[in-house]
């Protein structure tokens, strides 16, 4: 749990930051930020929505959250930076067309096998023993492709549980993502800080920026790698779309515009643009590369 100073701290933030969200929630719930959320609160917190078919263009997502569904009516809890929806969809249907409008492509196969490549051919990966930091031989090294991680991403049995990430934000898996009806998305730039529970059978406690908790049944060690990867997956993209000179020996949380955080400055410690992955236009040639296998499959299948 944070302290009474930090939570203090906390609201004043997301005050601040995300005004028009937190008169929303407290329009649904005037002591939401003392709430720890999980499956059965959020519940109760939506029921109050009316519900959507589909997201305005160009949403800024914070999180997403799947809900049960109404008889055969798939629900997604959407938190914005402005409001939240309640979506009648599938979270794996609004997480297929986020990129759509930045990238012109879906979060697919197609892009999770291209990002996959992308990530194991530049020394990015799943690692049994995560410490947070840039691998020391990837510092000395453009072309590390060695011991820092247990095995190639593109081997991985949990490949899917890739970020999706496009120039203007990024998300990042909790839990399942083969099973979309248990879906959550979260953030990385509103990541306040994760914390292990207390006891081993506790849950995980994540806490956001926007002020509110989530109380999931997912390894802090494991989320911070995930939130790690996010961060360096949209600092891929927003480099390859950066029509401006920037520094490559800067930091890539000044380079994202991330604030601090406790978990972010974990997460960004001697981390630089410099060290992000591959080359501008290295993500496009694989996603064309895997295009086409996909369509000689199809035509010979």
């Amino acid at each position: 749990m944070l302290t009474e100073k930090q939570f203090t701290h906390l609201v004043a933030r997301a005050d601040h930051c995300f005004p028009q969200l937190m008169d929303k929630m407290e329009q649904l719930h005037g002591d939401f930020p003392h709430w720890i959320w999980k499956q059965e609160e959020l519940e109760w917190l939506v029921r109050q929505l009316p519900p959507v078919t589909d997201l305005p263009p160009r949403t800024e997502v914070l999180a997403i959250w799947a809900l049960s569904p109404i008889g055969r009516k798939k629900r997604t809890l959407v938190i914005a930076k402005n409001t939240l929806f309640v979506v009648h969809k599938d979270a794996g249907c609004i997480l297929r067309k986020l990129p759509k409008p930045y990238l012109h492509l879906e979060y697919d196969s197609l892009y999770t096998n291209a990002l996959s490549q992308l990530l194991s051919q530049n020394g990015w990966g799943k690692t049994s023993t995560p410490d947070l930091s840039v691998p020391q031989d990837k510092k000395k090294s453009e072309n590390f492709c060695g011991n820092w991680e247990a095995e190639l991403l593109r081997r991985d049995p949990e490949m899917k549980k890739l970020p999706l990430a496009h120039r203007h934000y990024a998300l990042f898996p909790v839990g399942s993502t083969s099973d979309t009806s248990r879906a959550v998305w979260l953030n990385p730039a509103t990541i306040y800080e994760i914390k292990d529970g207390a006891k081993k059978y506790e849950a995980t406690l994540i806490h956001t920026t926007y002020a509110m908790t989530f109380a999931v049944d997912i390894s802090r060690r494991t989320l911070m790698h995930h939130l790690q990867l996010a961060t360096v997956c949209h600092g891929y993209f927003r480099r390859s779309a950066c029509d401006t000179p920037y520094n490559p020996q800067s930091s890539l949380s000044h380079f994202l515009g991330y604030e601090s955080t406790p978990a972010l400055d974990s997460v960004f410690q001697n981390l630089d643009v410099c060290h992000l992955p591959g080359r501008d236009g290295d993500f496009m040639e694989l996603w064309k590369e895997e295009f086409g296998r996909e369509y000689m499959r199809r035509m010979m299948g």
